[in-house]
């Protein structure tokens, strides 16, 4: 395939290349070294965290970014952009990054000063004692479980479903370009949910069925170290493990259990806050904003919301979180109290200052599990807001802007991927901080959005696609005699391959590979399978990661949409390859087993469904939407 041209990548070089060469000089053209235009603080999430570790992540990509989007139209004037003036991350100071920013605004070329810090509230208190995490963790993994199950069936069963049903009306929303949906879209959307609502359905119950199973397991296994820890034979084992899961998980415990703990870890970020606002006071059009995840914006949203004295200028301009545990959390418990309900969004609100509030979750990040609200059927009602089709301004629940975006298509790397998303959180938050318009013309933000979504979504189809052929190749007994086929004949070749170079050099050596570790008598041996479906997850994974970086590069920095189309439909060809050799290898096996009758055509019907489904689903699927802020009547919703 002809791919087509695009213009060079070249916002990170160009930034380094700058910042190499103009660190810490120009003295005379930046305000005094505590003083800034734009403040940032970056709040870090659960989790023991290294000095300079979030502001890393979190500076570098925003940096790229903002460099990326002030330069547009600009690229020969080597003045425009960003350019580095201070970086600390290591000393006994503060952890800091400064840069200049060169923009055009109004028609003017503007330079602005920039400062990025970071709240570090992990080193602020003691840990809870492994006991303490034991018995607390027992019983907050239900709520957590819950709320992901829920989160989950979302996902997986109301929106595909939502969908279709939505598909089969003739009319279409507002935003929508068209006046009305075609007969054949509406005919094949009903159709359509005949197969869909069981397939869904049975997912999201076996995906119930898997909780529960965690659940169960980790009622088990927490007390049961706790015992095992005792024995000393065991104990220089589990003790390592131990640390790292009370360390990971220890500290929402400390947030929900330990009043005293808990007021240290808000008065490390009212600190950093407080910081941050004495660096604007007095500058020209200042900006402070603070930017928290997981744990941390639960924590943050505390202080902001509860504690943060907001009567005196410069304000807090915009509170953004992403894959916020704040729902999750709640607030610090007393015990000798009565637990009050947990209002944010009503808190929020209730700040004499208009403060700006967006909220980024991920489609699978199990923490976030979705927007937030007041309550369970507030936050329900947003979410439909997301995927459904708009309602009546009356009906809708109060709460900030939610940020629906795609970022890894997988649960377990969903949570900490939010600062590689340039496209849906990188590039919003970098806007509202230098006052770059909201996002581009509606319609290229759409097909950015829609091209980007196919992208993750075809990588997370590939990945899971990779696993169950892994997995039918291990288990099925036709696929396995395949299997040793052609490890039979990749043996051999490399066996040639290897004593033919050996006899262009002169030196006999024998070319026979050690086979009978993988295979005996003409099958595989339990390493052999092993080996075998280690080795196609990780050619499908790199395969995977590899076609959705190209996308990613052709979406955020070359602004190419045609390109990423190309490796778009390039995806497309591999997954239906990959989808179609699983689904066959699966048919063939059951074919084998049980004939063509009977149960079985309907289990080998349902196999061919759920291949089309799987692989018709990054292209059809609904893109979510972004929802603005809600404030009820106090004032017009705004992004």
């Amino acid at each position: 395939m002809k791919m087509s041209p695009v213009p060079p990548a070249s916002p990170r070089v160009s930034l380094l290349r700058r910042a190499s060469e103009t660190l810490l000089s120009s003295p005379g053209v930046d305000p005094p070294e505590d003083k800034a235009n734009i403040a940032l603080v970056v709040v870090h999430g659960m989790g023991r965290q290294r000095r300079g570790e979030t502001l890393m992540e979190w500076a570098e990509p925003l940096l790229l970014r903002i460099d990326h989007l002030v330069r547009r139209g600009h690229e020969d004037d080597p003045e425009y952009g960003v350019v580095l003036t201070h970086v600390s991350i290591t000393g006994d100071g503060d952890s800091m990054v400064r840069a200049r920013v060169t923009s055009d605004r109004a028609g003017a070329k503007t330079t602005r000063s920039l400062r990025i810090t970071e709240a570090r509230w992990s080193e602020s208190f003691l840990a809870m004692k492994n006991a303490d995490v034991f018995n607390w963790g027992a019983g907050f993994v239900w709520k957590a479980l819950w709320r992901m199950a829920l989160h989950f069936s979302r996902t997986v069963f109301l929106a595909p479903v939502t969908e279709l049903v939505s598909n089969t009306r003739a009319h279409v929303p507002p935003e929508d370009t068209r006046s009305h949906r075609p007969l054949v879209l509406r005919i094949a959307s009903a159709l359509a949910l005949v197969p869909v609502v069981p397939l869904t359905g049975a997912i999201v119950i076996a995906m119930a069925v898997a909780l529960v199973v965690v659940g169960l397991v980790v009622m088990l296994v927490l007390p049961f170290l706790g015992v095992l820890l005792l024995i000393p034979a065991l104990s220089g084992v589990l003790k390592p493990v131990v640390e790292i899961l009370v360390e990971f998980v220890g500290d929402v415990g400390v947030w929900r259990e330990k009043p005293v703990r808990a007021a240290a870890m808000r008065e490390v970020v009212h600190t950093e806050i407080d910081g941050a606002r004495r660096a604007v006071q007095g500058m020209d059009e200042p900006v402070l904003a603070v930017l928290a995840h997981s744990q941390g914006a639960a924590v943050t949203a505390r202080v902001l919301f509860g504690e943060y004295d907001h009567s005196t200028a410069p304000h807090v301009t915009s509170f953004s979180t992403v894959g916020a545990a704040v729902m999750l959390l709640g607030n610090t418990r007393w015990s000798s109290r009565s637990s009050s309900s947990f209002v944010p969004v009503t808190e929020w609100l209730s700040l004499p200052i208009p403060l700006t509030w967006n909220n980024y979750w991920a489609i699978w990040d199990p923490f976030s599990a979705g927007p937030i609200a007041d309550s369970a059927a507030g936050r329900f009602a947003r979410w439909r807001q997301t995927y459904g089709e708009p309602r009546d301004t009356s009906d809708r629940p109060r709460g900030p802007a939610e940020h629906p975006v795609h970022s890894t298509a997988q649960p377990l790397t969903d949570h900490q991927s939010y600062a590689d998303n340039v496209l849906q959180v990188v590039d919003p938050i970098a806007r509202e901080l230098i006052g770059v318009p909201g996002e581009e013309p509606p319609e290229r933000q759409a097909s950015l959005n829609r091209r980007h979504v196919m992208s993750v979504k075809s990588k997370g189809v590939m990945t899971l696609a990779g696993v169950v052929l892994a997995l039918t190749v291990a288990l099925a007994p036709l696929a396995q005699r395949g299997a040793a086929r052609a490890v039979i004949a990749i043996d051999g070749w490399i066996s040639g391959v290897v004593a033919g170079a050996a006899g262009l050099v002169g030196r006999p050596v024998t070319a026979d590979l050690p086979r009978e570790i993988l295979i005996a008598g003409g099958q595989l041996t339990p390493l052999g399978d092993l080996s075998v479906a280690a080795a196609i997850v990780a050619v499908v994974t790199l395969v995977a990661e590899r076609l959705r970086r190209k996308v990613k590069k052709a979406l955020e920095w070359q602004d190419a949409p045609a390109a990423a189309t190309e490796w778009i439909w390039i995806e497309g060809v591999l997954r239906f390859g990959l989808l179609a050799a699983t689904a066959s290898l699966i048919i063939a096996q059951l074919v084998a087993v049980a004939g063509g009758g009977g149960w079985a055509l309907v289990l080998e019907i349902a196999v061919a469904v759920a291949a089309t489904a799987a692989f018709i689903s990054p292209y059809v699927a609904r893109v979510p939407r972004v929802i603005p802020e809600e404030r009820g009547d106090r004032t017009e919703p705004r992004v």
